[in-house]
């Protein structure tokens, strides 16, 4: 399945920001990385710099702008390193990415992401786990609801070992799917039966009034369950503790977001995944390719 990533590079820059101790930020833009390495893939990385919060408002009509295209990106894993070529590709937003055919990613390696741009370096390491358990999808309809239905994941969470899970999803009618960050989608293992049953919600969007986690019937979905590391699931929680409980007035979130590159914000993860199509039949029932 051919994929595509609508990764959160523009809101991380707000969301570093802490809301308590908000005020008017003058400070130089900061570098900003989102990238990825599967197992069996490719290296991804898109670079942007941050956009000020200001009291005047905030837009992204000059987004573009904020792309970093002139970087040196590359990717070591103790072997040798390779340099990333950056590309135009409309299949990501922002439509830049750094990446090579030279190295793909393997269960139990380790890998160092070096980005040098004007004069600065950033730096993160990630570690590929072992790969993730079989997956067995299942949907139920939502109460109340003739068209809702819930996504659910199964999977044996190994015992005496330390895992983190992360899931991704998003709509795949045109064949590919445009992932996004599965609201509320990182789990800690430890916290997790032996024969684990996770939900599986639609990706958040923040400017939806009517944003659901549920899926229609009749919808065709992309999903992706990965193991990760410690490192980056302490960036998911962070980043879905503030996309939850931002607003609420009783639970406010006040702390940064955890990032794990040095010298930038941002996250390098590397996932142990599994990618499903799932077609959601009128009835409620689902198919997977």
């Amino acid at each position: 399945m051919k994929i595509s990533w609508l990764p959160c590079l523009f809101i991380l820059p707000a969301l570093f920001v802490s809301c308590s101790d908000y005020v008017p930020d003058s400070r130089p833009p900061h570098l900003v990385v989102e990238g990825w390495i599967d197992d069996g893939g490719f290296p991804m990385v898109l670079l942007t710099v941050s956009m000020p919060v200001s009291t005047d408002g905030t837009t992204l009509e000059n987004a573009g702008d904020l792309i970093v295209s002139t970087a040196r990106v590359a990717v070591s894993d103790g072997e040798r390193e390779v340099v990333l070529t950056g590309k135009v590709d409309r299949n990501y937003f922002p439509p830049f990415v750094y990446t090579t055919g030279r190295l793909r990613g393997q269960a139990g390696r380790t890998y160092r992401l070096t980005v040098d741009y004007e004069g600065g370096r950033a730096q993160a390491v990630t570690t590929i786990p072992a790969a993730m358990p079989p997956v067995r999808l299942s949907s139920e309809p939502c109460a109340g609801s003739d068209s809702l239905c819930l996504l659910t994941a199964a999977f044996s969470n190994p015992p005496g070992r330390q895992v983190y899970y992360k899931v991704f999803a998003g709509d795949a009618s045109q064949g590919s799917a445009c992932y996004r960050s599965s609201f509320m989608g990182a789990f800690d293992g430890s916290l997790l039966p032996a024969e684990a049953r996770i939900p599986v919600y639609r990706g958040h969007e923040a400017l939806r009034k009517d944003f659901t986690p549920y899926f229609v019937r009749g919808e065709r979905v992309g999903v992706k369950i990965a193991v990760m590391d410690r490192g980056s699931f302490d960036f998911w929680k962070s980043y879905e503790d503030m996309v939850s409980l931002s607003r609420n007035p009783l639970f406010p979130v006040t702390a940064n977001l955890s990032g794990n590159v040095e010298g930038a914000w941002g996250c390098w993860c590397g996932y142990g995944a599994r990618e499903f199509c799932v077609a959601i039949g009128e009835d409620g029932t689902i198919r997977t390719d």
